[in-house]
């Protein structure tokens, strides 16, 4: 482990709450919701919101069923139909 990857590591556990093992498997610029989310489900989130809207299901309700703001959540949705990903 380098020292820019320790001092992230670091940063993660004391900073953010992660867990020893969520700071060090959670990817570069994932946001500790968003890896937890992933995880639970068992697949990304683009997949879970592709699935979600396609039952229907508004933004308002896929943020409060993971307890997350709306605007956060519509942030990464807007984030992942600008690169192709839903």
């Amino acid at each position: 482990m380098t020292e820019a990857e320790y001092q992230r590591f670091n940063k993660r556990i004391n900073r953010y709450g992660f867990t020893h093992e969520e700071a060090y498997h959670c990817p570069k610029n994932t946001p500790l919701w968003m890896y937890r989310v992933e995880r639970e489900e068992g697949m990304s989130f683009a997949e879970i919101v592709k699935l979600e809207i396609a039952r229907g299901v508004s933004y308002s309700q896929i943020a409060r069923s993971i307890g997350q703001n709306i605007a956060t959540v519509y942030h990464w949705i807007r984030k992942f139909r600008q690169a192709g990903a839903i």
